[in-house]
């Protein structure tokens, strides 16, 4: 009986180890280049899940990184592209652009003119000197919210808080999560599905 018992303990240990072992991460190789309207140096494209940081893209308009996110299938993570003097582009995978497999692993090659780039809708922003507030609409269904904090070219990533008004859509709340030592900028973005939110820029100044 106990020799059984420690056979089953030992089937059920190799089973766990098999399962996790499905539960890894997909990563993607992406590249591309965004048609500039300026010579700048501050643009970057911004995973929204499952990358270390954001892509800079260099004064020619090309970018290139690596991300994926575990239990996450990279068809499921959109791209935003932020341009100095514009509002935000989402690129979401499979609409605005493919992943590949290849030799078992992700692929994916953007070609991107924001002039011609399929606008998100418009997510009007109420700021404080340490928060800002948007509203999303009742319409807008199954919506995964984040505040992607710029700083440079560095970014933070944070879930907003959600409030349900009664009228049926949500309030996020974005609170500003960094010491306000320099001047920073914040967006919020909301993708539900194919559709996708996005607010101005906001910029806090330093102190």
């Amino acid at each position: 009986m106990g020799r059984r018992l420690v056979r089953s303990m030992v089937a059920l240990g190799l089973g766990a180890l098999a399962i996790a072992g499905c539960d890894r991460t997909s990563r993607v190789h992406v590249e591309g280049r965004i048609l500039l309207p300026a010579r700048t140096d501050a643009a970057l494209v911004v995973p929204l899940e499952g990358a270390k940081g954001a892509f800079s893209v260099d004064t020619s308009g090309r970018f290139v990184g690596t991300y994926g996110a575990l239990h996450v299938h990279p068809d499921h993570i959109p791209l935003l592209v932020h341009v100095p003097g514009r509002r935000p582009i989402v690129l979401v995978p499979g609409r605005d652009f493919r992943i590949e497999e290849q030799d078992g692993s992700f692929h994916a090659e953007i070609d991107l003119d924001p002039a011609r780039a399929l606008l998100p809708r418009p997510l009007a922003l109420a700021c404080t000197t340490e928060s800002c507030t948007a509203d999303l609409p009742a319409e807008a269904k199954a919506c995964v919210s984040t505040v992607v904090v710029l700083d440079g070219t560095k970014t933070t990533l944070v879930t907003p808080g959600t409030q349900r008004r009664d009228d049926g859509g949500t309030r996020l709340l974005a609170f500003f999560p960094l010491p306000r030592q320099r001047s920073r900028s914040l967006v919020v973005v909301s993708t539900c599905g194919d559709e996708a939110y996005v607010s101005e820029v906001a910029t806090f100044d330093g102190p």
